[in-house]
C-alpha cells in the first residue's frame, strides 16, 4: 500500500513539476494505474487481516480513511475509463 501511495504522489505531482518532461501526460496515466493495481490488492490483504484477527472491520479512523481511499480510486479509475471510451474533442496538449 505504501507503493501504490507513493505512486498516486508521484501521478499527483507530475503536472505541476513535470510537464517540462516529454510524454509527461502518459507517465502521469502509467503511474496512477500502477497505483491502482497495487491498491487493489492491498486493500484485500488489510481486509483478510482484520478477517483473520477476529475484530471489527471498521472501528479506528484509519478504516474510514481507508473506505476513503477506495471510494476515489474506483472514481478515478471510472472517470478514466469514460475518458477513453467516449471520444470527444480534446485540447491538444493532452493528445
Amino acid at each position: 500500500m505504501a507503493t501504490a501511495f507513493f505512486c498516486f504522489l508521484v501521478s499527483a505531482l507530475l503536472p505541476i513539476i513535470g510537464t517540462r518532461l516529454k510524454g509527461w501526460y502518459r507517465l502521469h496515466t502509467w503511474i496512477s494505474g500502477v497505483g491502482a493495481i497495487l491498491m487493489i490488492p492491498a486493500m484485500g490483504i488489510s481486509y483478510a487481516m482484520v478477517s483473520l484477527s477476529g475484530g471489527p472491520h471498521i472501528r479506528v479512523p484509519h478504516a474510514y480513511l481507508g473506505i476513503l481511499i477506495a471510494a476515489v480510486l474506483l472514481l478515478v479509475l471510472g472517470l478514466a475509463f469514460i475518458r477513453n471510451s467516449v471520444k470527444i474533442e480534446r485540447c491538444t496538449v493532452l493528445k
